[in-house]
C-alpha cells in the first residue's frame, strides 16, 4: 500500500512539470511585444522610486496596463534592472517573466542570480520551476 502511494506522488510531481503557462499560446508574438512595450513603460515611470530600495516597487493592479492585466500575474514588481512578472508563486509551480529595463543589456540572467532564464520573445524572459 506504501509503494502504491508512493508511486501515485512520485506521477503526480511528475505530471506538474509542464504546469507552467505558455505564453506564446496566450499572448502570441505581438502580445509578447506589447508586454515589453509596456514593460518599458513601466520601468521608465517607476525607475526612480524603484532604484531606492534593493526591493523595488510592487506595482497596484489598477497600474497595470492592458497586456499585464491580461496575463494576470500575481504581482508586479519594478526594479533598478527591469520589470519582474511573478506569474505563480511555490516551489513546483513557480513562475516569472522578466524584462529588463531599456538601458540594460539584454541577458539571459537576473543580475544577482544564478538562474538562467529562457529568452520568449526579444527582451522578454521567462524562469519556471518546470525548465
Amino acid at each position: 500500500m506504501k509503494r502504491a502511494a508512493a508511486v501515485s506522488l512520485l506521477l503526480a510531481v511528475l505530471s506538474l512539470h509542464g504546469c507552467a503557462r505558455d505564453f506564446h499560446a496566450e499572448l502570441g508574438a505581438a502580445g509578447l511585444r506589447q508586454l515589453q512595450v509596456e514593460a518599458d513603460a513601466i520601468w521608465l515611470e517607476h525607475v526612480d522610486l524603484a532604484s531606492k530600495s534593493p526591493q523595488g516597487v510592487v506595482l497596484p493592479r489598477g497600474k497595470w496596463p492592458a497586456t499585464v492585466t491580461r496575463m494576470a500575474p500575481e504581482e508586479v514588481h519594478v526594479r533598478r534592472e527591469g520589470t519582474y512578472f511573478f506569474v505563480s508563486s511555490g516551489y513546483l509551480n513557480s513562475q516569472l517573466l522578466f524584462v529588463p529595463c531599456p538601458k540594460c543589456p539584454a541577458s539571459g540572467r537576473v543580475p544577482g542570480s544564478k538562474a538562467p532564464l529562457r529568452e520568449i520573445a526579444p527582451r522578454v524572459y521567462e524562469r519556471s520551476a518546470a525548465q
